[in-house]
């Protein structure tokens, strides 16, 4: 009965807040600024006056005439430079301070752009409100001073807290990301891990799965989608891509 039990607490037991995201150590946070010049043009117009006196005297009864003045238009062009300053989202943190403010904006193109996978167009404003206000209580929930384990090389970071025990119940947060060939980053999944004891856990190899979820054991034995991986090689398949990683692609 208490395997059967445990089961069905496997089932429930890895919730993964999938905000790849809504349809994609420690760190210190620093922002590295890049400037780009953009050119405004002003068109001013500029009246210049010049008056031409032109006197005609062939006698002293010829009239003098004074020609009226001639007007000429110059274009005068002002330059303004204006600097723009650029973030880049090198470090994981400072990222997820960006995807906080965007959520907070109701800021679907910016999740999108630093998110892995983008989120379709809401269905309807009630449903928009929902998925926002569900992701900034999951944001608001992650503090930077628990996430203390960094597991990082080019390709990717998985930042981590240690599995802490709430009642009967073990948790530990992660948050998996991807890099480019400049070190950007881009959010793939914050995941939520819970379970009932504390050795299904462990993460040997420090890729994102735990070692029950390598061997398809536990609650991963109830997924179809569940493969086999090894859970003391971090790329099983040697292509790059931790096993824990890949498989939140």
């Amino acid at each position: 009965m208490k395997n059967k039990q445990r089961g069905f607490i496997g089932i429930i037991a890895i919730v993964i807040i999938a905000l790849a995201v809504i349809g994609g150590g420690a760190y210190v946070y620093t922002q590295k600024e890049s400037s780009q010049i953009k050119v405004q043009v002003d068109v001013v117009p500029e009246q210049t006056a010049t008056s031409t006196n032109e006197v005609v005297a062939k006698n002293p009864t010829d009239k003098v005439t004074k020609a009226e003045p001639t007007v000429k238009t110059e274009t005068k062009i002002e330059v303004k430079t204006v600097t723009q300053t650029q973030v880049s989202l090198s470090d994981p943190w400072a990222l997820i301070e960006k995807y906080k403010a965007y959520s907070k904006a109701r800021d679907l193109a910016g999740l999108n752009s630093i998110s892995y996978k983008s989120f379709p167009p809401c269905g309807s404003k009630e449903d928009c409100d929902s998925g926002f206000g569900f992701l900034e209580s999951v944001l608001s929930g992650l503090n930077k001073g628990d996430f203390v384990n960094n597991w990082e090389d080019s390709k990717q970071i998985i930042l981590a807290t240690d599995v802490k025990k709430s009642g009967t119940t073990y948790t530990r947060h992660s948050i998996v990301f991807t890099k480019d060939v400049n070190g950007n980053l881009k959010l793939v999944i914050i995941a939520l891990y819970l379970n009932d004891e504390e050795a299904a856990m462990t993460d040997s190899d420090k890729d994102g799965l735990t070692d029950q979820e390598e061997k398809c054991e536990g609650a991963s034995q109830y997924r179809g989608d569940c493969k086999v991986t090894d859970p003391t090689k971090r790329d099983t398949d040697s292509d790059g891509w931790w096993d824990g990683v890949e498989a939140k692609f």
